[in-house]
Formats: C-alpha cells, structure tokens, sequence
C-alpha cells in the first residue's frame, strides 16, 4: 500500500486498509442513528409539543432545516479539504447521509423538501465538477430526480417500512458512489474505494430504518396504551378515569381564573329494553351510534366541549369557559340531533331519546363532585318528568316527554296443549315477545318476532331453571334459519343443558319452499324441529303440501282458519285434512283462541272439527298477569 510519508494516511487512489474501513462503517452507523435520534425530537417539538403556536413551530422547522444543511455540506467540505484523500469517505459519507435522509421528514411543506434537493444537488455537482459532460453525471442526476419523485409522493410508505426505505436509499447509494467520475472531491476513484463508500452508507441505511422502524412501533403501542388508559374502547369517548382527571383540572382552573364551567349529564331513556330485545351486542352498537352522534355535534360547535362516557349507557358532557347560557344552545342540539337520529341494533333500525340534566359551576360547588351531583340530580328529575326532557339548573326546559321512542318490551312464555288428552296438558314452552302499548294500556303480541337467539336462549336458560317442561318453542327469522352456522350453535346449548328434552324452532317469514326443504335437513341432522307458523291453510296450500316431508310442524292462526271458511275457501273436508297431517307425522298447532266466542261463528263446525286431536297456544306469562283473555 502507497503511504503518504508525510501524514501516514493513505495516499490519493489507495483504499482503505480493512480495520480502517470497519472503524468508519462503525463511526458512521452510530453517528447516523444519533442524529435522527435528535432529529426526530426536533420534529416531535415542532408538529406535537409547539404545534399549536405556529410560530414557534415554525422556528423550529426552519433551525432544523438549515441546520442539517448546513451539517450536511459542511461535512461534505471536510472530506474535501481536510481529508484529501480515502479517510474523508466517512465525511462524504456523513454528509450524503444527512442531506438525503431529511428528504423523508414527516410532514414538510414541498418548498421545504425542495431546499432540502438543492442542497443535495449542490453537493452533487460539487462531486461531479469538471465532468459535467460525461454521460455519467447526466445517468445520476436522471436517477436521483426520479427517486426524488417518488420519495415526495410516497414517502408515509416508505418512512417506516424496513425493506422500501433501505431498498429506496440503497439505489441512492449506488447512484451517487458507482457513476461518480475518475477525479471527485479529492478522491481519486477505484471500484474498491466506491465500494467502500457505498457500505458506510449502506450501514446507515440499514441502521436507521430498522431504528425508525422500531421507534415507530413504540409510538403506536404508546398512543395505543393512551387511548386505552384515557378512551373507552367500546365508544370512543373518554373514560371515567379521564373525566375524574380532566373535570377535575378544569374545575379547579376555573376557579382560579373565574371562569364559568358547565357540565351536562345525559343517558339514554329505555336502554335496559334495547339490551333485552336486541341483545348486549346490538346495545353495544346503540352505544357506539350515540356517541358518535354527540361527537359529530360537538365538533359542529368547534369542538369546545369534551363527551365521556360515565358509565353503562350514561354520558357526560363538560363545557369548559361557559354557563348554561352559552352551553344550552349545545346541549340542546345533543339533545334534539338524538331524536331526529336513526341508530342501528345489529341489524334493526332503532329511535331513542335521551334525557339531561345540565348546571353550571355556582360558588357553594366547592369541589368537582359538588358539581357532579347536582348535574346527576338533574338527570333524574328529567327522568321523573317522563324521560326526553333537559333540566336545566333544576328546571326543565325542553322535552317531549308523552313521546316514548320504543316500546316497552319483554319476552314471555305461552304455553302449548294438547286437546286429544283428558285432561288437557301442556306439552311445550314456547317462547314469545311482547310490546306494552303505553296509549292503549295493553300488552300486545306481534306476529314477526324479531330476536337475537342468544337473547331467546338466555330466556330458554331461565325457563329450565324454573322447572318448566324442558320443550321449548322458540322463533327464527329467515336471516336466522339460513345462516349455516345456527344449527350447530342451537345444538351446542342444547348439548350443554340436558333439561332441555326438545328444541322446536318456529319459522314465521317463510323463504321458498326449495329452501325450506334444504335447510330443515340441516337442523334434522342436529335432532331439531322446525314448525311453519303464521299460515293460510287454503292460501298457502302449495306452499303447505311442498314442504310436509320435511317440516315437523305447522302452525294456523284460528282467525285466518275461520276467515277461510266463512269465505268459502275450503276444499278439503276435515276427516282428509287430519289424515294428510297424520300421514306425514306432522304436528298442527292453532294459536289465537281467546274466547269460546270464537268457535260458535258460521265457521265453526270445521274451526271445532279442526281443533280435536290438534295442540292449541294460550298465553301464560309469568310474573305477570295472564292476558289471554
């Protein structure tokens, strides 16, 4: 190796020795990972911590910018006129490495990443000067400008994925060291000495992006721990340890400057019926649209008060630097934004109402929980004044309160008979919904019962504990009866409670025959029934005669059975009628029989005919008083 015997470096043109060479690739790697160390909190300072004083922010970015190029081509002129030989390849080095990798800082303006590609073409040329018009120096800039390109465009898909950032960054390395011309920056080129610059830069490359890579991830499992110490993962809303924290901070800021401070506490009227129709998923999705309701309304007022959730399906509301004055206009709108809104249980469309109670900081509150209570009582005097009302200060002020969004519902218990044996007994349990009619005073039974199954088998769960007969008749929606995985599901509970002898379901809006008979194979195989309710024993007789093979039960309605006859519509004598039932073993259950009232009619003889050795439904609700009549 030629040795300059004036300094012991190695002369111009001569590479690196290989301990050397390591100590750079050393040097440089941790010089690499430490500057983007200090540049990421730089970055941090400018866009998180002082984001909301622009001005501030804006110094920060601009140190930062002329601060690494000021870095960058400094270093650049160390290697150049220091180190005039291969030991300035670390220097080079450091300073591509400093211009290059600021090109993908997150958040930048395009003037800034457009000083920031001036800097590194003036150090470019500087590489390149006197070759201007060797081929070589037209390749790289060609290169370097689509790189370039494509950093500006994609550069969130680049930043922080190990394999693109080191891919992208190791094509610049090579653009820069393999097309550089004999004579550059007091190098004098060789293949050997371009492939030791290339891996000094190539260490940094991979240096840092497996550093940005592991510092981004931190980021995200931090902002992940925040949201779960300080938002309720269900809704979104902050937390009740946030609101403890919070409304407290605010409350005693408040009093220290003298500013006013509102709070309204708010729940939703009738959750409990939702949950017990619906089911706790479809609650849950009647949470999630409420506060994303509340949300969206408080953003259209600027954001300047913050929702929490509280509690089950209760919410808060702070609004800070406002009395009720200020805040009602906002307040109502929550208010009256639930109201005219639609909000989704599953796969049901439901109306809901809240009721509110909102005060205002007065100087007897002498801590936050002072405060609070007197927003809860208002709640509850909202509550006592027929629910969708605000009370304001103990006053109400606006509401709707004869309006009831939902009904009232429950699931009860009719009972199934057997009219062929003396006496009569009860043979199933079939499980059944009912509606209060608040205007009319009545409990009401309607004909498409639409419940979740892990609601219906939660009640079925209760009915065996009870003792009941352990046959049970529950509903399906067509939805229901189709899904591939219910009867496995029905099965599984079936599996798990022995008390449970029989499993009927009931199929009310009925899909075509074709499918009927394909399905009902598949609950057969899971040793479970399925009974056709709600039908036309005339209308429907198609319908009826397609699927006797397969069904192990049919249900009519004496109303409709009557109708048909007086109508004229029956063609079928009774005698033949039963034997058809009987010939294919399926079970005909009549429902709808609340007085004697309904047999002696013109129809009958048949109705009566029809019932002999035929299960009839009354209704036995229990904990309730029997309504059948």
């Amino acid at each position: 190796m030629n040795m300059d015997m004036a300094t012991g470096l190695p002369a111009s043109g001569a590479p690196l020795n290989f301990w050397l060479w390591l100590a750079q690739l050393f040097i440089t790697t941790v010089f690499a990972t430490g500057f983007i160390t200090y540049y990421q909190q730089g970055w941090h300072n400018a866009h998180e911590k002082y984001g909301q004083r622009p001005v501030v922010s804006w110094m920060i970015r601009l140190t930062m910018l002329v601060g690494a190029i000021v870095l960058g081509i400094a270093l650049h002129m160390i290697g150049w006129r220091v180190f005039a030989n291969t030991t300035g390849l670390m220097f080079h080095n450091l300073g591509l490495f400093t211009l290059t990798f600021t090109l993908l800082v997150e958040g930048e303006a395009l003037w800034e990443y457009l000083v920031q590609l001036v800097a590194v073409l003036f150090v470019w040329n500087m590489h390149h000067m006197g070759y201007y018009s060797d081929p070589k120096y037209t390749i790289s800039l060609v290169i370097l400008a689509i790189l370039a390109v494509i950093i500006w465009l994609h550069k969130n898909d680049i930043r922080y994925y190990v394999v693109r950032n080191v891919g992208l960054f190791t094509v610049i390395g090579l653009d820069f060291w393999t097309l550089l011309p004999r004579h550059s920056a007091g190098l004098t080129m060789t293949p050997l000495i371009a492939f030791q610059g290339f891996s000094m830069y190539l260490g940094m490359i991979i240096a840092t992006a497996f550093y940005l890579r592991a510092d981004h991830l931190a980021e995200v499992r931090n902002e992940e721990n925040d949201q779960t110490a300080h938002f309720d993962s269900l809704t979104n809303a902050k937390s009740y340890a946030t609101f403890e924290e919070e409304v407290t901070a605010a409350f005693n800021r408040a009093r220290q400057q003298g500013q006013p401070l509102t709070m309204a506490a708010l729940d939703i009227d009738y959750f409990k019926q939702i949950n017990d129709h619906y089911g706790h998923l479809g609650g849950d999705d009647v949470l999630v649209g409420i506060a994303q309701q509340l949300s969206a309304v408080l953003a259209r007022h600027g954001n300047r008060a913050a929702l929490y959730r509280t509690g089950g399906e209760e919410f808060n509301v702070v609004l800070p630097a406002m009395d009720v004055k200020a805040a009602q206009p906002i307040v109502e709108d929550c208010w009256r934004s639930v109201r005219q809104g639609h909000f989704h249980a599953g796969d049901n469309i439901v109306r809901l109402t809240i009721s509110m109670g909102v005060v205002d900081m007065v100087d007897a509150d002498r801590n936050i929980e002072d405060l609070y209570r007197r927003a809860d009582e208002g709640l509850y005097q909202s509550k006592h004044h027929g629910r969708n009302t605000i009370t304001v200060n103990g006053r109400t002020v606006a509401g709707d309160p004869e309006r009831r969004p939902i009904a009232i519902r429950t699931i009860l218990t009719q009972r199934v008979y057997d009219t062929q044996s003396q006496p009569i007994v009860a043979t199933h349990d079939e499980v059944i919904l009912a509606t209060y009619a608040q205007p009319y005073d009545r409990w009401d039974f309607p004909d498409d019962v639409d419940l979740p199954l892990s609601v219906q088998l939660d009640y079925v769960q209760r009915l065996l504990a009870a003792e009941c007969c352990g046959r049970v008749i529950m509903n399906l929606t067509q939805k229901q009866f189709l899904d591939v995985q219910t009867p496995a599901y029905l099965a599984r509970f079936q599996a798990h409670h022995p008390a449970l002898k029989r499993l009927v379901l009931e199929l009310g809006n009925l899909p075509s025959a074709a499918q009927i008979a394909a399905r009902t194979r598949a609950f057969h195989e899971y040793g479970l029934r399925i009974q056709l309710e709600d039908l036309a024993p005339f209308g429907e007789d198609k319908l009826i005669r397609a699927v006797l093979p397969v069904v192990d039960g049919l249900k009519f309605n004496v109303e409709r059975v009557r109708a048909a006859v007086e109508a004229g519509q029956v063609k079928l004598q009774v005698d033949d009628f039963r034997q058809t039932m009987a010939r294919y073993n399926v079970v005909v259950v009549v429902n709808g029989i609340k007085t004697v009232m309904m047999l002696i009619t013109p129809g009958r003889y048949w109705v009566r005919g029809m019932l002999k050795g035929i299960t009839t439904t009354g209704r036995n609700c229990p904990g309730l008083p029997d309504r059948s009549g």
